[in-house]
């Protein structure tokens, strides 16, 4: 009987261990979430201590679907933690979209283990379910939106990603009374694009200075831009997009080649240009290019800027953003802003001027002795295009992203005067504003459809 009892004890002590060691297994794995920092604030400094978390690993299906292997390992706490494997969903919700082909990579960046994958679905929901970073990568209808919603976990990042301009971007078109930027409900925790504000900042193009080395090597101090052949035509320009939804940008540059000698390539004029590098040598011939935005945003300032200075070695006569925004990123005195001048008779005279007069013409290219302008071209603004931006990206969410008690948030109001509020007429001369007759009323309907949605409460 003795030996009967202490059997019974030594079973109801292993049982109450046994149930004390799952009470603290088990809220110490629900709290460490998978892809989520931990926070270490209230754990003795006494060592380091092994807790169990989940890793997760993201797996691309033959048929391109997405499933996650999910293991138990063991982190070390002291410090933020990230997962090693991130996977960014790219909703799109066109069935064809251009470079989708860069699609479905992963990229494994210099001095980390960890690796970033890219993957692109089309109406995939379940995709974007498991994703720790969703991308939307066109405009939505309120009922897609409303579905990305219901699928939406708490610990995804939603990035705003776009190289367009703010009036032609996917449409977000509401925002809540706290004024969180959302779409039928969608905040976004982060931004990644050309503009300076955007948490991650991926610009069309830089001025780099130059190295006390390379201005050695390369003798900078001597030199000067390369002469351009003795042609009629001093001006270029190609484009083949000619509509003006915004303003009459194709109207405005035949009205320049009137007073300009000025050589037209594309649909909008009458030469042919090769895609290729034949056609940038054919360009190179000209001094003077012009880069014209097909709508007049903060800060958007696109390729077509930086090919000029880089890759034709040309002066860019520019319709875009301010004056002073163009100083801020461009080359000093590397450009002629077409609304200095009084008309556009002015402005032609003056760069026939400039074209006519080598010392003043080299006056535009001294600070090829101080620098250089690197041409990034659209896929370096997006990160899921360029393994260089893709690291970026993942540097971003390695600080930032998942930690305890700070939440990401966007810091940019989309509808504010940095992104929506900043588009206006291209140009602020009576006789620029000739030129904006339909974008005055463009701009002046996208307002006022702004106005109404920011009227509306939501939840």
């Amino acid at each position: 009987m003795r030996r009967y009892r202490e059997i019974l004890l030594a079973i109801l002590w292993l049982s109450l261990i046994t149930i004390n060691l799952v009470a603290l297994y088990f809220p110490l794995r629900s709290n460490r979430t998978s892809g989520v920092h931990h926070d270490n604030r209230d754990i003795p400094n006494s060592g380091p201590i092994l807790v169990p978390s989940v890793k997760s690993t993201a797996v691309i299906n033959e048929d391109g679907s997405v499933h996650k292997k999910e293991e138990i390992v063991e982190k070390h706490i002291g410090g933020n933690y990230i997962k090693d494997n991130i996977l960014v969903e790219l909703v799109s919700l066109e069935e064809d979209w251009e470079m989708k082909e860069l699609f479905n990579r992963t990229v494994q960046c210099p001095g980390t283990k960890r690796t970033i994958k890219f993957h692109r679905s089309y109406m995939d929901f379940e995709s974007a379910r498991i994703a720790d970073v969703v991308c939307v990568i066109s405009g939505a209808a309120p009922s897609t939106w409303r579905n990305l919603q219901e699928v939406r976990n708490p610990q995804q990042i939603w990035m705003f990603s776009t190289a367009e301009s703010a009036i032609t971007s996917p449409p977000f078109p509401h925002r809540n009374q706290n004024g969180q930027i959302i779409a039928r409900g969608l905040h976004f925790n982060m931004s990644f694009g050309y503009h300076p504000k955007f948490e991650v900042y991926a610009p069309f193009g830089a001025y780099i200075p130059w190295t006390e080395q390379q201005r050695e090597n390369l003798n900078i101090l001597k030199r000067e831009i390369s002469p351009k052949p003795q042609i009629d035509a001093v001006g270029a320009w190609a484009s083949s997009h000619c509509h003006y939804d915004y303003w009459n940008r194709t109207s405005f540059a035949h009205e320049l080649a009137k007073h300009l000698p000025t050589d037209m390539f594309g649909d909008c004029g009458d030469k042919r240009l090769p895609r290729n590098t034949t056609g940038n040598n054919v360009l190179k011939k000209y001094k003077f290019y012009l880069a014209f935005e097909n709508i007049c945003c903060s800060f958007y300032i696109s390729e077509k800027f930086w090919t000029a200075l880089a890759d034709y070695e040309a002066v860019p006569i520019v319709v875009g953003a301010s004056r002073a925004e163009y100083e801020k990123v461009a080359p000093p005195n590397s450009f002629i802003y077409a609304d200095d001048f009084g008309s556009v008779q002015d402005l032609a005279g003056y760069v026939v001027r400039v074209a006519n007069d080598d010392s003043l013409y080299q006056q535009y290219h001294e600070w090829r002795k101080h620098g250089y302008a690197e041409v990034y071209h659209s896929h370096r603004v997006f990160p899921y295009c360029d393994d260089k931006m893709a690291c970026k990206l993942l540097d971003y969410l390695e600080k930032n992203a998942w930690r305890p008690g700070r939440p990401l948030h966007m810091d940019m109001d989309l509808y504010g005067p940095d992104w929506v509020g900043s588009c206006n007429t291209c140009g602020q001369r009576e006789w620029m504003m000739d030129f904006n007759i339909k974008s005055k009323q463009f701009h002046g309907d996208f307002l006022q459809a702004l106005e109404k949605f920011s009227k509306i409460e939501h939840v």
